[in-house]
This record gives structure tokens, C-alpha cells and sequence, in this order.
């Protein structure tokens, strides 16, 4: 069996120990007051350690001509060792704070001849004076050396790896919460593990790096891993338990600090009393409570995760209890089991969170391949409802189209028509109806303009508007100017260039047609932020309240181009504003 001790015979165990307390820095005389040190030997503690000096008889057990080794399974102290008036091993120094060997040491001592010292010397300096020294050999190395091994196997290279796959573990957890969903579950089994790990290093360390007392009481405190399990298994199993967890947080955190506290100001009987008495009683609740979890998810429902989280959550209630009496020496062994169940418990754990995380990437990528599907359905609906919408916009803009050319033609060629049919029956003079069928030709002419492409842009447009009004103009007697900036940077589109040349052509039109002006302005303007067309004439203009249809149609082709039109009108004139912005469309 792996845990089954091996002991050295027993002919090389060393008897007859004698003890003394003092400070001495090299083996007192053998005129000192020795006394039997026969078990547990407790003394007045002191400032800042307790120094006891231990001699055992040696001269029947030391081989003469051969290497001689020391065994110590462990000595829970600094240690030197003195032989023949000399020192053949120290720990370390013998100031704060001490080392705590709790590893198997193998000491040579050295070959002999006929001269055999008569007593083996050890300077054992503790924080608390009590001392219980444990199991110690001299022998040969081959007598010897199976212990040793065997015990350096169960009570550090075992421990060891187990750490090492936990820091491993941790890594992988961590890299998973960090990079992935941050769930609580993966959260608090990371946190779990870091606990674990700090408590499994803790026996590890023979050089502390503060007070053993301190660092005995941190390596308690780490057991609250097992509380912080039951809020892990909470959030793994599904279960809502808030105000339990809550409490169980708040003991846990209110026990450890007073452990640390006590620890660090000196307290080691207080702090023994409170993890004998208080801490350790909480953890084994902790533990129980995770055995009702697990109890609980399998009465909810059967599974081979549950079934194999009550079988664990059993093996380690069982093995904490066993730990616990093994600690007292209650029942046989060579090392605690805990240490490695709980690994396999962990293992488990993280074996649950892969299987739930590749269950979820498997719902994952089932969901994005229905999603991707509705995405498709739903952009062929998108496509089709687009084309229709398009179809739509096009006969809407035929109609608005068709509906600009009915007013084109009935306000300005359509009166001509009239006009003219009206001189060709009633007038015998036929200058007038030459006149009349002029005027629309013109008008004629100026809704092909309209009707023309305005690929060739708005300057393009003026220009040849302005040419086939000339002659409407001349022939009404008024004096036209046009003063256009420099248009060739300027991008309407062609849509906007057209409703503006409309603009237009409409206040030109109705002031030629209704003003009975002399004079006519039209000058167009460009800045950073917008085109400017201002069409004026010093015509008798009209009555603020009478806005004509013309200047109705103005207004609607302003709104389509998103353009504001301004229109002022007195007895001195009429100015029709148009701004347009330039903001990029075309």
C-alpha cells in the first residue's frame, strides 16, 4: 500500500533523549541540569524564541569506518546538529522568523575511527515553549534511505505535483473566465482554486517568510476554500440561496480576520483555541453543506454529474473527517489524504464547466445557423420590400412629374393657347395673335429646357434658359441682368439643379407675366455652405396674404431639395430668395 509507512528497524531508533532550555550557541556542558525528555515537554514562552537544546546517547549506534546518516522525519523547528564538538547541519539562522522544517531530513554525519563521540547534540528553536520531539534514526544509508524516500514521496513530491497540476488548472480556468463568458460559476471555481493551492503550498514552505505563528494561522484561513465551494456548487447547480451564502461569507471573513489579528499580535494559545474551537467546527459545516448540495441536485435530478458530484462531495467529507483524526493521531497513516482527493474533486469540477461550456458552444453555433437563416429570409424581405418601395418612389416621381407639366402647361402655355384662340375669333388683326402664339412658343420652350438632362450641370441649365428667355424679355420691354458666380465646383445633382432651374424659371415667369416690371435681377451666389438665387424685378408686386399658385409651386419644389424659399413683395417690387445647402448630395 502506498501509504504505509515505512519505519527503519527499530535498532537504530535513538532513545534516551535529554533536554535543556538554553540560549547557548554551541552544546552545553555535561555539568548542565539535563533532564529525560520521555514526550510532550511545555516551558515558559520567551522573547522572541524558545531555545532548547536536546542530547541523545550515540556511541553504540554510530558505524565505525562507514557513512553515517541521520533521519528526522520532521521537526516542526529550526534545527542545528552537533557532533564531536562540531556543527554538521544547520537550517538556518536563529532569528525572526524561524524556519519550520516540516520536510523528511537525511543528515550525513560523517565517517568515523576507533574515537566515537559519546552524544549527538541539537539546537531545536521554536516561537511556543513546548516541545514533542518526533521519530529520529542513526544508521547506515541503506537502513535508512527507504524511509526517507518513501516519506519525501508522500509529503512533498506527491504534494508537490499536486500543486503544480492545481497552478495549471488555475491558469487554464483563468484564461477561460478572462477570455471567454465571465461567469460566476468559472469565477468562483478559479477563486476556489487559488484558496486550495495557497493551502496545499503552505506545508511545502520550510522557510517561512513571517512568524510560524502568523503563518500557521494563514494556512488555516486558506481552508476557506470549502465555503467558498458552497457558493460555487450555488451558481453551478443552479440553486438561489443569497442570504445563506451571505452569512456564510461574513463568518468566514470575520473568523479569518480575528485568526490573522490574533496571529500576528503574538496570540498562539488564543489562536490555537479559536481554530480548535471555532474555525475548524465551521469548516466540517462547510463541507456537510456541500454534501447537501449535492444531495439536493440529485433528488432534483438524475444525472451522471450529479450522481458523480455526491459520490465526490462523500470521499471528501469521509477523508476530512479521517484528516481530522489523523491530525491526532487517532488512526494510522503517513500523510493527509485530503490533499489529494480534493484535487480529484476539482478536476471533476473543471470537468463539469468544459462539459456546460462545450454544451453552450453547441447551442452557440446551432443559434447562429438559425440566426443566419432568419438573417437571409429576412434580407430577402428587405430586398423585395426595397424593390417595391423603389417602384413606388418612380411612379410617385412620374406622377409628381406629370403633375409639374400640367401646371406648366396650363398656366403659361395653355393661357397663350387661349389667348390666342380668343384673337384668332374675335380680332382681325393678326399681329396680335403673332404675338400671342410667340409667347407660347416661348413658353413652349422654356418647359423643354426644363425637361432637358442635367448631366451637363446647373451652369449649363441657366445658360440655356437664359437664352430662350431673352427673347420673351426683349419682346416685353423689360431689361434683364444676370450676375452668376463661378458655378463649375458647385455639385446639386441633377435632381436639385432642375427643381432650382424651375425655381427659376417660375418668379421669371410670373414677373414678366404679372409685375409689369422695367427691370429684372437674377443673380446667383455660392459660399461655403450653400447656393443663393435671387430673382427681383421693380414690378407693382402683390398683397402679402394672396399667394398665387406659381409661388405655391415654388414652394413645394424648394421643400423636395431641401432648400428654404423667401419671397418679399411691396409696391417697389417683388424678390423671390432661394437657399440651397451644399452639403455633399448629388
Amino acid at each position: 500500500m502506498l501509504d504505509q509507512p515505512i519505519e527503519p528497524a527499530e535498532k537504530y531508533r535513538l532513545t534516551g533523549l535529554e533536554y535543556v532550555v538554553s540560549d547557548a550557541v554551541a552544546p552545553p556542558s555535561q555539568q548542565t541540569s539535563w533532564q529525560p525528555l520521555d514526550g510532550f515537554v511545555e516551558v515558559a514562552d520567551q522573547d522572541p524564541f524558545v531555545s532548547f537544546w536536546v542530547r541523545v546517547p550515540v556511541r553504540d549506534l554510530l558505524q565505525v569506518n562507514r557513512v553515517n546518516l541521520l533521519y528526522l522525519e520532521a521537526t516542526f523547528a529550526n534545527i542545528e546538529i552537533w557532533l564531536a564538538g562540531e556543527l554538521r547541519y544547520r537550517a538556518g539562522p536563529h532569528t525572526i522568523p524561524l524556519p519550520y522544517i516540516r520536510s523528511p531530513l537525511l543528515i550525513p554525519l560523517g565517517q568515523f575511527g576507533s574515537e566515537v563521540p559519546d552524544w549527538a547534540y541539537a539546537r531545536v528553536t521554536k516561537e511556543w515553549g513546548f516541545l514533542q520531539p518526533g521519530p529520529a534514526y542513526l544508521g547506515p544509508p541503506e537502513a535508512l534511505r527507504p524511509a526517507y524516500e518513501r516519506r519525501l514521496l508522500m509529503h512533498r513530491t506527491l504534494p508537490s505535483a499536486t500543486l503544480a497540476v492545481t497552478l495549471a488548472i488555475i491558469v487554464l480556468a483563468s484564461t477561460h473566465y478572462l477570455l471567454r463568458q465571465r461567469d460566476g460559476a468559472t469565477g468562483w471555481y478559479v477563486l476556489t482554486l487559488l484558496l486550495w493551492a495557497a493551502h496545499a503550498a503552505h506545508p511545502l514552505v520550510d522557510y517561512p517568510p513571517v512568524t510560524i505563528n502568523l503563518w500557521l494561522a494563514l494556512s488555516y484561513a486558506a481552508l476557506c476554500w470549502v465555503a467558498l465551494m458552497v457558493v460555487f456548487l450555488n451558481r453551478l447547480l443552479g440553486f438561489r440561496m443569497p442570504r445563506v451564502e451571505r452569512a456564510l461569507l461574513w463568518v468566514c471573513a470575520l473568523l479569518v480576520a480575528a485568526m490573522i489579528v490574533l496571529a500576528a499580535s503574538g496570540q498562539s494559545s488564543t489562536t490555537w483555541l479559536l481554530v480548535q474551537w471555532a474555525w475548524l467546527p465551521f469548516i466540517m459545516l462547510a463541507a456537510l453543506m456541500v454534501f447537501g448540495q449535492c444531495l439536493v441536485a440529485i433528488r432534483n435530478r438524475w444525472s451522471l454529474t450529479n450522481a458523480g458530484l455526491l459520490v465526490i462531495s462523500c470521499v471528501l467529507v469521509t477523508f476530512g473527517i479521517r484528516d481530522y483524526l489523523f491530525e491526532y493521531r487517532l488512526v494510522p497513516g503517513s500523510t493527509y489524504y485530503l490533499q489529494f482527493v480534493v484535487l480529484l474533486l476539482l478536476l471533476f469540477f473543471g470537468v463539469v464547466l468544459l462539459r456546460q461550456h462545450a454544451r453552450a458552444l453547441r447551442h452557440l453555433r446551432l443559434f447562429n445557423v438559425e440566426l443566419k437563416d432568419r438573417v437571409a429570409k429576412k434580407a430577402a424581405e428587405l430586398e423585395r420590400t426595397f424593390r417595391q418601395l423603389t417602384e413606388i418612389e418612380k411612379r410617385r416621381e412620374v406622377i409628381e412629374e406629370r403633375a409639374r407639366l400640367m401646371r406648366d402647361v396650363h398656366d403659361g402655355l395653355g393661357m397663350h393657347l387661349i389667348h390666342a384662340l380668343s384673337l384668332a375669333e374675335t380680332s382681325e388683326d393678326d399681329s396680335e395673335l403673332k404675338v400671342a402664339l410667340r409667347d407660347a412658343i416661348n413658353d413652349l420652350r422654356l418647359i423643354v429646357d426644363c425637361l432637358a438632362p442635367a448631366e451637363d450641370g446647373l451652369a449649363a441649365l441657366l445658360a440655356n434658359f437664359r437664352h430662350r428667355a431673352s427673347r420673351a424679355v426683349r419682346q416685353a420691354g423689360i431689361a434683364m441682368e444676370w450676375s452668376i458666380a463661378e458655378l463649375d465646383q458647385v455639385r446639386l445633382g441633377p435632381d436639385r439643379s432642375l427643381a432650382l432651374l424651375r425655381i427659376v424659371q417660375e418668379a421669371t415667369t410670373n414677373a414678366l407675366r404679372h409685375a409689369k416690371c422695367t427691370h429684372l435681377w437674377v443673380d446667383i451666389t455660392v459660399d461655403d455652405t450653400k447656393l443663393t438665387a435671387s430673382i427681383q424685378d421693380n414690378g407693382q408686386g402683390f398683397a402679402a396674404t394672396s399667394r398665387k399658385r406659381g409661388l405655391n409651386h415654388m414652394q413645394i419644389r424648394a421643400d423636395g431639395i431641401g432648400a428654404t424659399l423667401s419671397v418679399d413683395s411691396d409696391s417697389e417690387g417683388t424678390r423671390v430668395l432661394c437657399r440651397v445647402p451644399l452639403d455633399g448630395k448629388n
